[in-house]
C-alpha cells in the first residue's frame, strides 16, 4: 500500500497527501522493528521484522525494506528538521536489516503467529 500512495505522490502532481500517508507508513515500519545483537555481539546491530507468520520471511520483510528506501530518498533533500529525523531513522533502519541479513543475530529470531495475523 505504502508503494501505491508513494508512486502517486509522483504521478498526481505531487500532491503531498499521498507523501504524508506513504511516509507514515515508513514511520511505523521503522518503529515496529526488531532490533537485537549480531551473531558477534554488537548490540543493536541488527534488525528485523516479524511478518506474521510462523517463520521469518526474507522476500517479504525486503519488498518492504525496498519501500522504506524510497521513503528514505523522498526526504533525503528536505532541510526541515522532521525530515532530518525521518531520513536518520530511515537509513539506521535499513542498516540494521543489512546487518541481520549479512551477519545474522546473537539469538534467532523468532515470529510471533496468530491465527487471523496478517503480513506485513
Amino acid at each position: 500500500m505504502a508503494r501505491v500512495l508513494l508512486a502517486s505522490y509522483r504521478i498526481f502532481e505531487h500532491n503531498t497527501t499521498y507523501l504524508d500517508e506513504g511516509l507514515g507508513w515508513c514511520d511505523t515500519f521503522v518503529d515496529l522493528q526488531n532490533v537485537q545483537a549480531t551473531h558477534d555481539g554488537r548490540a543493536d546491530a541488527a534488525g528485523w521484522w516479524d511478518t506474521g507468520y510462523k517463520e521469518l520471511f526474507i522476500a517479504d520483510t525486503g519488498t518492504a525494506v525496498t519501500t522504506l528506501a524510497l521513503c528514505y530518498d523522498l526526504v533525503q533533500h528536505n532541510t526541515d528538521a522532521k525530515s532530518q529525523e525521518r531520513k536518520e531513522k530511515y537509513m539506521q533502519s535499513m542498516r540494521r536489516f543489512a546487518e541481520f541479513v549479512v551477519n545474522g543475530t546473537e539469538v534467532t529470531p523468532k515470529c510471533h503467529f496468530a491465527e487471523g495475523m496478517s503480513a506485513l
